[in-house]
């Protein structure tokens, strides 16, 4: 699956629950070029996703976070490896 079909999935599961890797529940909002987490009080580019899942780092969650250097890597692996996002994809 290409990005812009996993970009369309996330929008689908937008207003769902997901939790980040500690058990804190969150939705979001997810319009054309960004996602508003619930708990967050900035908006992540669709492009942090698209980068997150082109860097191969989503099976190494401390490597993720250095690359990212924020809170940001949570919300972004928390979705990008959640089944509902990837099921189809093949893994």
């Amino acid at each position: 699956m290409d990005f812009e079909g996993i970009w369309q999935k996330i929008q689908q599961h937008a207003g769902e629950e997901f939790y980040e890797l500690g058990g804190k529940r969150f939705s979001y909002e997810a319009g054309a070029e960004s996602l508003q987490p619930s708990t967050l009080d900035h908006m992540i580019p669709r492009s942090e996703f698209e980068r997150a899942l082109a860097s191969g780092l989503l099976d190494n969650l401390r490597q993720l976070k250095r690359e990212f250097g924020t809170r940001e890597h949570s919300y972004i692996f928390s979705i990008l490896t959640d089944p509902r996002i990837r099921a189809q994809e093949g893994r």
